[in-house]
């Protein structure tokens, strides 16, 4: 089985909204799209927010873990924040991401960090 993941985060420049999406899913360059049976797809997402004054990142908010509720090819989650800046402003702001799939013995995956976005004021 080979496992892929899409981990991503954008910011709204007018708005501030904060989206991040997460996709798991059967690579169709391995398996040609093969249909997996219900819950043998797993994504979990860790929206995280850096806090300037300690230098640190914290987790903002987490989604999942979520598994295919049907035969699919793929699982996602995505937050759509629409006019909220979901840990603040002038933060920057990152998603962590796992995905994993079932092959029948084991779960295979791994998380997967996004590039950085900044939320501004």
């Amino acid at each position: 089985m080979c496992v892929g993941v899409v981990s991503s985060a954008f910011a709204g420049l007018r708005s501030g909204a904060f989206y991040s999406t997460t996709i798991g899913y059967d690579s169709s360059a391995c398996y040609g799209g093969v249909l997996k049976p219900t819950g043998w797809l797993s994504v979990e997402q860790v929206v995280l927010a850096y806090n300037m004054a300690t230098r640190q990142w914290f987790e903002c908010s987490r989604l999942g873990p979520r598994r295919n509720e049907a035969p699919a090819e793929t699982v996602r989650l995505q937050n759509r924040l629409h006019g909220t800046r979901l840990c603040g402003t002038n933060r920057w702001y990152a998603t962590f991401t796992a995905a994993y799939g079932w092959d029948g013995a084991a779960w295979r995956g791994a998380w997967l960090g996004s590039g950085n976005e900044w939320v501004a004021a």
